[in-house]
């Protein structure tokens, strides 16, 4: 049997040029730190591709149904498995663009082939003796547009008529009074601007005393600290003979493949969680390699959720409703499961829960009905 792996080369994309080999009959790729082929580049969802070796070959799924793989220029949808073969080229998010190379074949002649049918173009110069282009100008205004606004007053000189007096023949009382009132009008217009620098302040004060420092449209927004207290908090749980070692086992087992779907961090954790809770009777905590993986888990999803959170906040005050709605649901549908969240009642997950709902109703107003 050979110990020969198939490789990713980016071809296309900020990695352009990067190779990547995959260690494992599983592999899932996206922009999560935690995945096996990491893709930097924010089009891309966190977990978006899975590669799975099966008795036909390896095969490449969409997991995301919010963003479109393509196969040769061919778009596929989430869910549908695609037999790899040498040559094939994946194309996610925007521009990235990863060339599969089959474990039997050379990745450097897979990789000639494809620079050969896809050359890269060469800008070409203009000659140097080209004449420069000739700037076109419009004609100026032959009349005064009375409804235009003025940027700004100019001031234009007028002839000096015999009327008006000579600077040379002014008095001394003249003289006096003219700088008073030039120096009356300056006092004026230095204390309105500064009593609107005073009202700008003021009102923005009270914006933040009112709202908060952490407020999105009125609403709260939760730090990371909070959100991991949060899925760290102790499970309520009636103690169980026997049970915490089943919680264990199950916990291990989907440990083993959370990366394989979003809903395996929360159910692996809540597993974990569910164990310590029925283990406080006995006053005995988990054995030392179950604590690291709930440790490692809960850091995990700690992350993934915390980040997704202030994508949510984030596209909510850029006004990108719909994109702040599909980060909400990423939470809701995908990371923190309801048939989940039923069975392992925790009343501060049910805090968390509840704020993003409170922010979804306000997305949805702002997007509207369809």
């Amino acid at each position: 049997m050979t110990s020969a792996r198939p490789e990713l080369i980016f071809v296309q994309g900020p990695q352009e040029n990067h190779r990547v080999v995959l260690m494992n009959n599983i592999c899932i790729a996206g922009r999560s730190p935690q995945v096996d082929v990491v893709i930097r580049e924010e089009f891309v969802s966190r977990n978006q591709l899975q590669f799975i070796f099966t008795h036909d070959g390896w095969i490449v799924e969409n997991l995301v149904k919010a963003r479109k793989m393509e196969i040769n220029d061919k778009v596929y949808k989430a869910g549908k498995k695609i037999l790899l073969d040498s040559g094939d080229v994946i194309k996610i998010g925007m521009e990235t663009k990863l060339l599969f190379v089959s474990p039997e074949d050379d990745p450097a002649e897979v990789l000639m082939a494809y620079r050969g049918a896809h050359p890269t173009a060469v800008p070409v110069e203009a000659p140097a003796d080209a004449p420069a282009p000739t700037p076109v100008t419009k004609p100026a205004k032959p009349y005064i547009d009375l409804d235009a606004q003025p940027t700004e007053f100019i001031e234009i000189p007028t002839e000096q008529t015999s009327e008006t007096k000579p600077e040379k023949e002014l008095t001394e009382h003249d003289q006096a009074a003219a700088a008073a009132s030039r120096k009356k009008k300056l006092y004026m217009i230095l204390g309105g601007a500064w009593v609107g620098i005073i009202l700008v302040i003021a009102l923005a004060l009270s914006t933040v005393t009112k709202n908060g420092p952490a407020k999105t449209g009125g609403l709260s927004e939760w730090p990371a600290e909070k959100i991991r207290a949060a899925f760290s908090s102790k499970l309520e749980t009636s103690h169980k003979p026997g049970q915490d070692q089943i919680e264990i086992e199950r916990a291990d087992s989907l440990f083993a493949i959370r990366g394989s779907q979003r809903q395996n961090y929360y159910k692996t954790l809540c597993h974990y969680r569910a164990a310590m809770a029925h283990r406080v009777g006995q006053a005995v905590p988990l054995p030392s390699r179950q604590e690291q993986r709930y440790r490692t888990v809960l850091q995990e999803l700690t992350d993934i959720i915390t980040e997704e959170y202030k994508t949510m906040i984030q596209r909510e005050r850029n006004k990108s409703w719909l994109d702040a709605k599909y980060s909400a649901n990423l939470i809701l549908m995908d990371y923190i499961p309801r048939k989940t969240v039923l069975e392992f009642r925790d009343e501060e997950v049910d805090k968390f829960i509840s704020n993003i709902f409170k922010h979804l109703n306000r997305i949805s107003t702002k997007i509207g009905p369809k």
